[in-house]
């Protein structure tokens, strides 16, 4: 989504779906699952030096229970308030998780399912 359009959507009514692999560590911390590359000589390359296909990243305690709070279902005003219910009500959680959202979109690790519904358009 550009950075001008995002200013017609109202953030409240989105609702994020994951589009990355990722994977549960046994602390319940969540790790992302990026693949470095799609190009098959560079792949190659990184197996002859045997090395990994994949970056790995790892969440924190709170951006685990964001993770996993998404479902394709819940809009972003049902993510606040689970979270908020969870880890307490800080100040400023609204702007907090979004802000993280939007990193997660740029990253292409999460889309949005209504994003064209007029009902998000403001």
């Amino acid at each position: 989504m550009k950075k001008r359009d995002r200013k017609k959507i109202n953030f409240l009514k989105l609702i994020p779906e994951k589009n990355i692999e990722y994977e549960e560590e046994e602390n319940g911390r969540i790790v992302l699952i990026l693949e470095k590359t799609k190009n098959p000589i560079i792949k190659a390359i990184i197996n002859f030096f045997n090395r990994s296909q994949f970056f790995r990243i790892k969440l924190d305690e709170k951006g685990s229970f964001i993770w996993r709070l998404i479902d394709g279902r819940k809009n972003m005003a049902e993510i606040i308030e689970e979270f908020s219910k969870e880890m307490g009500d800080e100040e400023s959680i609204t702007e907090r998780i979004r802000v993280f959202f939007i990193q997660l979109e740029k990253s292409k690790f999460i889309k949005y399912r209504n994003l064209e519904s007029p009902e998000v358009r403001r």
